[in-house]
Formats: structure tokens, C-alpha cells, sequence
């Protein structure tokens, strides 16, 4: 599970001027530094900056994952390294 907010002065991929934003994002990767290197510099091509890491381990297929989470499996690829379908905003900054 990665936690996104929108990078200062720049337009995000986020609706709604959203405060920030969670998703689960697959990517290939040799290892956990490998993993941070790309999913951060995608996302900050999107406008986005990684606030946190949750979760993070090697994917392994089960049969009760959501069907965004087969989508994103089935169409990683040398091309596109990054995949990740559904940001689930929140309005609101709490902090």
C-alpha cells in the first residue's frame, strides 16, 4: 500500500484537489530499494510525492485479490514497470 500527496506547485493526478491519496501499486523491481527508486520517480512524474510505504513484499498471486490488483499483475512489463489502477482519495488533510 503506497500513501501519495500531491507534490507543491504542481497539478496531480489526484481528483478533486484531493489531499492525499492510497494505492496499491506493483512494480518490478530487484528489491525493496529498487521498488522505492521507481514507484517514487513515477509518481513524481504524475505529480505525486510518496509520503509512505505499507506492506511492501514480493507479489504473490491469491486467489481473493481484487481484480484491479490481476490487472495491474497481468500488464507489468519491461515497457511499463509501474502499474497501478485505483487512488483511493481522502478530501481532508488531518494532520
Amino acid at each position: 500500500m503506497l500513501h501519495v500527496r500531491p507534490l507543491p506547485g504542481r497539478i496531480s493526478a489526484l481528483e478533486g484537489g484531493s489531499a492525499g491519496a492510497y494505492a496499491v501499486v506493483l512494480a518490478l523491481a530487484t528489491d525493496e530499494a529498487d521498488y522505492r527508486n521507481i514507484v517514487t520517480a513515477e509518481m513524481e512524474r504524475i505529480g505525486l510525492f510518496v509520503a509512505e510505504l505499507e506492506g511492501l513484499a514480493p507479489y504473490e498471486p491469491q486467489e481473493d485479490d481484487p481484480d484491479n490488483v490481476r490487472r495491474c499483475a497481468a500488464e507489468l512489463s519491461d515497457d511499463w514497470p509501474v502499474q497501478y489502477r485505483d487512488f483511493h482519495n481522502y478530501p481532508h488533510d488531518e494532520a
